[in-house]
Order: structure tokens, then sequence, then C-alpha cells
């Protein structure tokens, strides 16, 4: 199975694809490239940097499908949470609420995603990952525009986590 995945931080975007065979990942392609190159931060609308990102990918000879989008800092930020054992249908609701009620939290209409990292009886060490939802969509939009279809946004630690994961013992 093919995969893709974005790396997007401070200063660049990068774009890897890789064979997943029997836990294995072969790597095909690897392209970094220099978010200036596309006016990143300049007051150029939008819409141009998805399109002018689609044609040096295709100049490139890369072929965008579906992908998975790997957020650094400043972007997203990792944090850790203990909560009291909690239902798992509560939890979206009870994260959401801790995450809003973090101090100094810099993102406007705060988004998150999280997964259990350990739980016993009385309580659970959780691993949250926050955006703003305006980061999510942005994100979306442009690499939409470029050709890609999003799976996942995620941020630079648990994907390394999930990879040391998978490293055989």
């Amino acid at each position: 199975m093919i995969r893709q995945a974005i790396l997007i931080d401070q200063n660049s975007i990068s774009f890897v694809e890789g064979v997943v065979r029997r836990g294995r990942v072969d790597l095909k392609a690897f392209v970094r490239l220099p978010k200036g190159k596309f006016g990143e931060g300049t007051s150029q609308a939008p819409e141009e940097f998805g399109v002018l990102l689609r044609d040096e990918l295709q100049r490139l000879g890369w072929r965008p499908s579906l992908a998975t989008v790997i957020l650094s800092s400043p972007s997203i930020i990792d944090r850790s949470l203990t909560l009291p054992r909690t239902p798992q249908a509560a939890l979206p609701a009870v994260v959401q609420l801790q995450v809003e009620a973090m101090p100094m939290l810099k993102f406007q209409n705060p988004v998150c995603d999280f997964s259990v990292h350990r739980s016993d009886r009385q309580t659970m060490d959780l691993g949250v990952a926050i955006t703003s939802e305006s980061t999510v969509k942005q994100v979306v939009s442009r690499l939409g525009q470029s050709g890609f279809g999003v799976q996942s946004v995620v941020s630079v630690a648990h994907t390394m986590l999930s990879a040391i994961q998978h490293i055989p013992g």
C-alpha cells in the first residue's frame, strides 16, 4: 500500500511517499521545499499558494493523493493530561474542556486530538495535540488546491511515538 505524508514546519514543506508491506516501509520519494518559494507569509492570496505548490510538485513528478499531514511547533503543541478515569464516550468532551481551560493557550478556537497512553482504575494519562481550527482549515484548503486529500492531521511528537512503537525489539 502506498502512503504519503506531508511535514509542515516553520521553514519548509516535506513530502514523503513510501510503500508499506508487512510492517516495513520502503521509501519511494522525498521532496523538501522551502515555504518562501510559495510566498508564504506574504500578502499573497491563499489560493496562489496551493496552485504554486501543485505546479512545483508536478514539475518534480510528484503525484498527490491521500496524505497524512504532520504539523510541527508553533502550528501545533503537544501536552500531557492526567484525568480521573473517564468513560470512553465522554473523553472527547472532557479533553476539549481541559484544553480550553489551559492557561496561556495561544490558539483561538482550539481543536485537539488525543490518545490514551496509560489507564488504571482511577486515572488516565493522555497525549493531546492542540492547534487552531483555522490552521487545520488552511492546511486542508491549500493542500486540496495542490491535489492532495488530507486523511489526518497529526503532530510531530505523535508521529515519532507511533514510529517508535513499530520498531522491532
